[in-house]
């Protein structure tokens, strides 16, 4: 039993390597790369291109489709004209003065669309799924032997307590700071928080390399503990002999005494 749990843990571990599959990022003029789009170190969303245009941080982004490009708004892009197409939900924007900057001649008929841009992520999606789903499958096969790998170590009169602390500790330093660590740490690669009446709101842009990395690794570090806790019982336990078992399960019958 000790030997199956610390196979699956292994095997949860090395499946969890799924998270460094992600989808090719979003590139954003202005957040996580340049308006002239070479990465910077200091992007800012406002430049030169839409200066006059005195934008509101409203989230409303657009794409370049000939690019892959996206803009946090029409107005960021320095859009002027707004064209609704008949018969269709899309609404395009023209001349827009940022597009100068990656484009090879400024052409005012060039439009922006007003939705995400799309990413081509391939098979990516199907691996990540499939990878995802053994790791789950692993981690949970562990699960039923684990419990009675607790119920071994423990007298047979004191299996109930043994359970209840095992479920409190489980809440008290899992369940409950798992989620609060999680979202903490996801929080840490969001690129543009959003901004509502002076306040931060909700994370608008996400660097997903930067947040498989964070989330791979504090799965590494939680599920290497595991499996480290189940190789040093593996190590450390000694099973009772026949007679001590008989003589246990005998006095346990007998029930206790008046």
């Amino acid at each position: 039993m000790f030997k199956f749990t610390i196979v699956c843990e292994i095997a949860a571990l090395l499946f969890l390597c799924n998270f460094l599959i992600s989808c090719p990022p979003r590139h954003f003029a202005g957040i996580n790369i340049g308006y002239d789009l070479q990465p910077s170190m200091s992007v800012n969303l406002f430049s030169t291109c839409n200066s006059d245009c005195a934008c509101a941080k409203e989230w409303n982004p657009v794409c370049d489709e000939e690019t892959g490009v996206m803009f946090f708004s029409a107005c960021a892009a320095g859009c002027k004209r707004k064209v609704e197409e008949s018969g269709t939900l899309s609404i395009k924007w023209e001349d827009c003065s940022c597009l100068s900057y990656h484009h090879t001649a400024y052409d005012p008929s060039k439009t922006l669309t007003s939705e995400y841009c799309k990413t081509d992520c391939g098979y990516n999606l199907v691996a990540f799924m499939v990878l995802l789903f053994f790791a789950v499958v692993a981690t949970f096969a562990a699960a039923i032997p684990q419990q009675q790998m607790m119920l071994r170590v423990v007298p047979f009169d004191q299996r109930t307590i043994a359970i209840g602390v095992n479920w409190t500790f489980l809440r008290l330093f899992g369940f409950i700071p798992g989620g609060i660590l999680f979202g903490w740490i996801i929080d840490k690669s969001c690129l543009h928080w959003g901004e509502e009446c002076a306040l931060t709101t909700n994370c608008l842009v996400y660097d997903p390399k930067k947040q498989a990395i964070i989330i791979l690794a504090l799965a590494m570090v939680c599920k290497l503990v595991a499996t480290l806790a189940c190789i040093f019982g593996y190590l450390t336990y000694k099973p009772m002999d026949a007679d001590t078992a008989t003589s246990l399960e005998s006095a346990n019958s007998r029930g206790p005494l008046t």
